[in-house]
């Protein structure tokens, strides 16, 4: 009868699906291992659920990003050719050009000059034959007022002007200076196309100042093509990063690879060190246990 049975078990078994069966299987063994906890196993798999679903939209928005700054480096490189363009222009037509804005600044300057030189007129006659005539000492006071404000004014317009080159010319220090230490922090890959220590120490004419202008030249298209492009400019060390990526790229792997390998070999050193500890620990701790057993059998025989 036994043998009966489990031949139509087996039947059975045949005529299913090996999928079925081994559903059948899993559903078995989940009955007998009813004690088990497996919500571990099913928090791990919603946590990696939960990580990849994290992990796609900021995939998705760093390659948005890469988009737009493919997209911006591309109008970068159009108005530094448009500005290449405007400065290479024969002599002829820049001789041309520059002789008409100097002309136009000295007019302005004259006509300017002019009503400088003019006494301050409040506009008041005091004529008397005028039907808006008003009192001589009358319009001599306010013209003397007018005079006094006007004078001040000069002055004060000329101290701002001073005031204003001494806070450019500190600027272009402060910037001078952030640059130099930008640079000097560079890898030691980009020494030979950049140099190192302060822009005045390099050797006038030499590669390294030109690739140093170029790179603070590229900073500046880039902010003009960001404010053209009516986006938020990027910050200072990003624009430094971006020029220094886009006009030495070489270099710029070249250190990448040097700093992947770095810590590649700093992690197996690690690796290495604390395996290494570990079994010297468990040997000198195997050591002393010995030892402690051998004293003790000692004194049992003394």
């Amino acid at each position: 009868m036994a043998d009966e049975d489990k031949t139509k078990d087996e039947e059975i078994i045949e005529e299913e699906s090996p999928d079925e069966t081994l559903d059948a299987i899993k559903a078995f063994d989940a009955l007998n291992d009813g004690d088990d906890d497996d919500s571990a196993e099913e928090a791990d798999d919603d946590g990696e659920e939960e990580a990849a679903n994290e992990e796609t939209p900021a995939k998705e928005e760093a390659a948005d990003e890469t988009v737009v700054e493919d997209s911006m480096d591309a109008k970068v490189d159009a108005l530094e050719k448009e500005i290449e363009a405007e400065s290479g222009k024969s002599d002829e037509q820049k001789a041309t050009e520059k002789a008409a804005a100097d002309a136009k600044a000295t007019a302005e300057a004259e006509a300017a000059k002019k009503d400088e030189e003019l006494p301050f007129d409040c506009g008041l006659s005091s004529d008397p034959d005028s039907e808006d005539s008003y009192e001589p000492k009358l319009v001599e006071v306010l013209n003397k007022q007018g005079q006094a404000l006007q004078d001040r004014a000069k002055d004060a317009e000329a101290k701002n002007e001073a005031l204003e080159s001494k806070i450019d010319r500190q600027a272009s220090q402060r910037e001078c200076d952030w640059l130099d230490r930008k640079f000097d922090k560079l890898p030691d890959s980009f020494g030979e196309a950049l140099g190192k220590g302060e822009f005045e120490d390099l050797e006038p004419g030499s590669v390294q100042r030109a690739n140093r202008m170029a790179i603070s030249k590229r900073m500046s298209v880039t902010i003009r093509a960001y404010v053209k492009a009516k986006k938020p400019i990027p910050t200072r060390s990003t624009l430094f990063k971006m020029a220094v990526d886009k006009l030495h790229s070489t270099e710029t792997k070249k250190s990448n690879t040097d700093k992947k390998t770095v810590g590649k070999l700093k992690k197996r050193a690690e690796q290495t060190l604390g395996g290494g500890s570990k079994k010297g620990s468990a040997r000198q701790a195997g050591s002393r246990v010995i030892k402690a057993l051998k004293d003790f059998d000692k004194k049992i025989d003394g």
